[in-house]
């Protein structure tokens, strides 16, 4: 079962790098395929630093900020590292 997935993952990956070949939007499917690295590791890292940020919270009490603003602000803080905008 595992092959299978990992077959149809891998030919979805090829149509929609095929796809963003064609409209221009990507000159190559390693280009995509760093993209994508990077979006998931940002998107990894994001999330381990939102889990610390509400566990932090969680300890200190109330926040007079948002939680959508702290979210912006992690955001900001560990994407810039990255240099990767979501």
């Amino acid at each position: 079962m595992t092959r299978t997935k990992a077959n149809s993952i891998v030919q979805q990956l090829d149509e929609f790098s095929a796809e963003l070949i064609e409209s221009g939007h990507s000159v190559a499917t390693s280009e995509i395929a760093h993209t994508l690295s990077q979006s998931f590791n940002c998107q990894e890292i994001l999330t381990e630093a939102l889990r610390n940020v509400v566990e932090t919270g969680e300890k200190s009490g109330e926040s007079n900020l948002s939680l959508h603003a702290i979210a912006n602000l992690v955001k900001q803080k560990y994407c810039s590292k990255l240099n990767t905008n979501i």
